[in-house]
C-alpha cells in the first residue's frame, strides 16, 4: 500500500477524526483499520518530532527546541515523553527549557508523576538550586507522591558539597527507613561523604557499620575517597583508623588514595612512612609508583623541606620510571634552592635518563626560571620548546609574560604579545593582567590604564585581579589619588574587593604614613568577611614598625597567630624589632629560638633586626657576636650590618675595633653607610 496516505497521520494540526476521513476517502478503508495504522504513523511521526526535540537541546538550541515540543503536544503525548525531554534538561543543566515544558504539562492538565520530580530535583542538583529540591520535595509530600530510592539518592547527591547539611542528610536516611526504602550503596556514599567533609570520622565510622549491618560491602572506591578526604585535611590520626578499619575488612588503599598518603607523610616530614607507601605501589604497578613519587616530591615542596625531598629522589630516581609530571615536581623542588642553573641540570639530566617532557613541564620549567630570576634562561627553555615542535597555549605565554613583567621588561613583554597575536591565541584576563603588572613595575601607569580600556573595548571585562594590579601600579608610584579612583571604578562596575586588593590598599595607605585610613581599610576588610592573610598582617606590622608604634606590632602579631595563621620570616622579622625597641630585650632573643623551632631559617634582616635592638641598650659586643653567629650560620652581613655596628663602636671610642669592623667590612664587599650611623650615634 502506498505509504504516502499516511502522510496525515504524521502532521500535527489536524484532528484525529479529519485524518482517519483523509485516509478512508483516499484507499477505501474502514476506519478500525484507518485505526490501527493511523496509531503506527503516529509512533512514526512522535519518535521523529521527540528525537528531533532531543537533538536541538543538546545543542542548546532553546528556542527551536520548544518549537518541536510544542508540536509534540499536537500529537497529544502522555507524561511518558515530557519526562525524557525533561531528562535532556536535567543533563544539560536548561532550567529555562524545563520550566517551560513544565508550564506545557500543567497547561495539559496533567499530574506530575515520581519520575518527573526526580528528574526535576537531577536539574537541579546540577545547577546547585538546592532551594528548587526543597519545593519538589514539598510539593511530592503534599500531592502524596512517594519518593523512590533514585529521588532520595539524588537529594543527597546535591548536599554532598553543602555545609552544615549533616542533619538533612540524615533526616532523609531515617524517612527513607519510614518509607521501607532500604537505601543502598549510592545512599550511604553520599552521606558518608557528607560526614567526611565537615571532618567527622566518627559519623563516618557508623555509616560503614550500619552499611556491614545491611550487607552492603565498603569497596577499595569508597574507602580511597575517605583516605584522600582526610589526608587532604592533613589528618592523620583519622587516616591511620581508617587504614585500620580497612586492614579488618581485608581492603586495600588504591593508587589514588596513596597519592594521598605518600604526600601527607611528606608534608609531616615521615620518610618512612613515605617509603613503606611507595613499596606498595611499586610491588602494584609501573604507572601507580610514577604517580605516588610524583605526590611525595610534592608533599616535600609543600613542607620546605627540599633535604627530604632531595633524599627521597636520589633513593628513588633509579628504581621509578617517571613521566612528565615528574619533571614538574623535580623541578619546583630544586627551585627551592634558589639556584637556576641547578633547575637546568637536573633538566637535563632528566631528558638525558629518557624522561620526555610535555609542554605543561616546559611551562613549569620557565616558570620555575623566571621566579629565580633567570630570564635568558626562561627565554631559551621557550625556544627550544618550538624547536621540540611543541605550541606554545595561552598558558606557556602567560608563564613567559610573567617572567618578563616581573622585570619590568616591557619590550620583551610586547614581543611575546605579538607572537601570541601571530599564533592565532586569544588574550585572556591573566594576559591583560599580567601586562598590567609589567607595565606597572616599569613605572608607566598611563600605560597600564589604557590596557584596562582596551580589555574593555574587546569586550574582556576586566575582573578583581584586574583592577588589583592596577592599583598597585598606583601604589608603587605613590599615587593614592589613582588608587583611590581605581578603587571607585571597581565599585561602580560592581566588582567584589578580595584579600589581594585590600592588602595593596592597606600598604599604599601605610607608607603614605597615611595610618588612620589604613586602619579604616582593615576594617572595611573584616565588615566585608574578608579573611585576612599573613600578608595583611605583615603589611599592618611594617607601617606600625615605621611609625615606630611596637606595642601595635606586637598586637598584630598576636591577632596574626590567634586567626590560625602561619607567620613567616617577615612576621618574625617585624617581632624581633618590636621588642627589641621596645621594653623586653629578651623575648627578642626568645622569638629566634622560636623561628628555629618552626622551620624558619633567619636572614640577614632577622640578625640585623637583633643587632640593631643589642646597640639600642648598649650592648655593642652582644651585637658583635651577632656577626659571628650570621658566619656560623651562613647568613652573609651586609652593610646595615656593619654600619650599626661600627657606628655604636666609634661612639665608645674603641679605634682598634673600628679598625678591625672596616677590615671586615671590606673584606666583605660592604661599604660603611654614613647616613645610618648619624641614626645610630642619634
Amino acid at each position: 500500500m502506498d505509504g504516502n496516505c499516511f502522510v496525515p497521520f504524521c502532521v500535527p494540526g489536524l484532528d484525529l477524526k479529519a485524518r482517519h476521513t483523509i485516509c478512508a476517502e483516499q484507499r477505501g478503508l474502514s476506519h478500525a483499520s484507518v485505526r490501527k495504522r493511523c496509531r503506527i504513523a503516529m509512533n512514526i511521526g512522535v519518535q521523529g518530532e521527540l528525537l528531533n526535540a532531543e537533538r536541538l537541546l543538546k545543542r542548546g538550541q532553546d528556542s527551536a527546541a520548544l518549537q518541536s515540543v510544542r508540536r509534540l503536544r499536537e500529537f497529544g503525548v502522555d507524561l511518558r515523553i515530557y519526562n525524557r525531554l525533561l531528562n535532556v534538561c536535567a543533563e544539560n543543566r536548561n532550567v529555562h527549557v524545563a520550566d517551560q515544558i513544565l508550564q506545557l504539562i500543567r497547561a495539559e492538565g496533567k499530574e506530575l508523576d515520581v519520575i518527573t520530580y526526580t528528574t526535576l530535583i537531577k536539574l537541579y542538583v546540577r545547577r546547585k538550586m538546592m532551594g528548587r529540591v526543597g519545593e519538589a520535595l514539598s510539593s511530592m509530600r503534599s500531592k502524596g507522591i512517594v519518593p523512590n530510592i533514585v529521588t532520595y539518592n539524588t537529594v543527597l547527591n546535591g548536599l554532598r558539597n553543602g555545609t552544615d547539611v549533616t542533619g538533612a542528610a540524615l533526616s532523609i536516611l531515617a524517612e527513607m527507613k519510614a518509607q521501607g526504602i532500604k537505601p543502598d550503596v549510592s545512599t550511604y556514599s553520599s552521606i558518608i561523604a557528607i560526614h567526611a567533609r565537615s571532618k567527622n570520622l566518627e559519623g563516618v565510622l557508623e555509616r560503614i557499620s550500619e552499611m556491614k549491618i545491611n550487607d552492603l560491602v565498603p569497596d577499595e572506591r569508597l574507602y580511597s575517597k575517605l583516605v584522600r578526604s582526610f589526608a587532604r585535611d592533613r589528618m592523620r590520626e583519622q587516616v591511620e583508623r581508617l587504614l585500620s578499619v580497612m586492614k579488618d575488612d581485608g581492603t586495600e588503599v588504591d593508587a589514588s588514595g596513596r597519592c594521598a598518603l605518600v604526600r601527607l607523610y611528606a608534608l609531616e616530614g615521615d620518610e618512612r612512612a613515605v617509603r613503606s607507601i611507595m613499596d606498595m605501589s611499586m610491588t602494584s604497578s609501573a604507572s601507580s609508583a610514577t604517580a605516588s613519587f610524583n605526590s611525595a616530591l610534592i608533599g616535600f615542596c609543600e613542607a620546605n623541606d627540599m633535604e627530604a625531598g632531595e633524599r627521597f629522589f636520589k633513593d628513588m630516581c633509579d628504581q621509578i620510571a617517571m613521566d612528565a609530571y615528574s619533571i614538574s615536581a623535580v623541578v619546583r623542588l630544586c627551585s627551592m634552592g634558589g639556584d637556576p642553573s641547578r633547575v637546568l641540570r637536573i633538566f637535563r639530566m632528566m631528558k638525558e635518563r629518557g624522561v620526555l617532557p610535555d609542554p605543561v613541564a616546559y611551562s613549569n620549567v620557565i616558570d620555575a626560571l623566571g621566579r629565580l630570576g633567570d630570564v635568558r634562561g626562561a627565554a631559551e627553555m621557550f625556544y627550544e620548546m618550538l624547536d621540540q615542535g611543541m605550541k606554545p597555549n595561552i598558558i606557556t605565554y602567560n608563564i613567559l609574560l610573567n617572567v618578563f613583567a616581573r622585570q619590568g621588561e616591557v619590550e620583551a613583554m610586547r614581543q611575546v604579545f605579538r607572537r601570541m597575536q601571530r599564533d592565532e591565541i586569544v588574550p585572556n584576563h591573566v594576559t591583560y593582567t599580567t601586562l598590567i603588572a609589567g607595565l606597572g613595575r616599569s613605572g608607566n601607569v598611563a600605560g597600564a590604564e589604557k590596557l584596562v580600556e582596551k580589555m574593555e573595548s574587546r569586550n574582556c571585562r576586566p575582573n578583581v585581579v584586574t583592577f588589583t594590579a592596577l592599583m598597585k601600579c598606583h601604589a608603587d608610584t605613590g599615587s593614592i589619588d589613582g588608587v583611590e579612583a581605581t578603587r571607585q571604578r571597581m565599585l561602580e562596575r560592581r566588582v567584589i574587593p578580595n584579600f589581594a586588593t585590600y592588602n595593596v590598599l592597606i600598604d599604599a595607605y601605610g607608607k603614605a604614613g597615611q595610618i588612620e585610613r589604613a586602619e579604616s581599610a582593615y576594617q572595611d576588610m573584616i565588615s566585608a568577611d574578608v579573611l585576612p592573610t599573613v600578608v595583611t598582617f605583615t603589611t599592618m606590622m611594617n607601617m606600625y614598625q615605621s611609625a615606630e608604634k611596637h606595642e601595635k606590632v606586637l598586637e598584630m602579631f598576636d591577632l596574626l597567630v590567634s586567626m590560625g595563621l602561619k607567620p613567616g620570616l617577615v612576621s618574625y622579622n617585624h617581632l624581633i624589632y618590636a621588642y627589641g625597641h621596645g621594653s623586653d630585650l629578651k623575648k627578642a632573643e626568645d622569638v629566634l629560638d622560636l623561628m628555629r623551632k618552626s622551620g624558619i631559617r633567619p636572614d640577614v634582616v632577622t640578625y640585623n633586626s637583633l643587632i640593631a635592638s643589642y646597640v639600642r641598650w648598649g650592648l655593642v659586643d652582644k651585637a658583635t657576636d651577632v656577626l659571628e653567629r650570621m658566619e656560623e650560620e651562613g647568613v652573609e652581613a651586609d652593610h646595615v650590618s656593619f654600619s650599626t655596628i661600627l657606628c655604636a663602636t666609634r661612639n665608645r671610642g674603641d679605634s682598634s675595633a673600628v679598625t678591625r669592623l672596616k677590615d671586615m667590612a671590606a673584606s666583605k664587599g660592604c661599604y660603611i653607610d654614613e647616613d645610618l650611623c648619624a641614626v645610630v650615634e642619634y
